[in-house]
């Protein structure tokens, strides 16, 4: 399809320049590999959308600091001992 697409519009100048971006992200989605680091293209029609997977973990981090700082600010009771 993409090269398709970029037969039809070889000769005119307009046409490439109107598909410029979109054949750049189907050409990016067309090499990029299943289990490549980097940015991936999730979506055609929203590119900045990227992976929440590494969200989760910051996430958590976040929650035991939370947490962390909750403990440290409560205050202690001191239990009596039985004599």
């Amino acid at each position: 399809m993409i090269r398709d697409i970029g037969r039809k519009i070889d000769g005119e100048q307009r046409a490439r320049a109107a598909f410029a971006k979109l054949l750049a992200l189907a050409r990016r989605v067309r090499e990029q590999q299943q289990r490549q680091r980097g940015p991936k293209v999730y979506s055609l029609h929203a590119p900045e959308v990227e992976c929440i997977g590494k969200g989760k973990a910051i996430a958590l981090r976040v929650r035991r600091q939370s947490l962390r700082r909750h403990h440290e600010a409560t205050p202690r009771v001191a239990s009596s001992s039985p004599m």
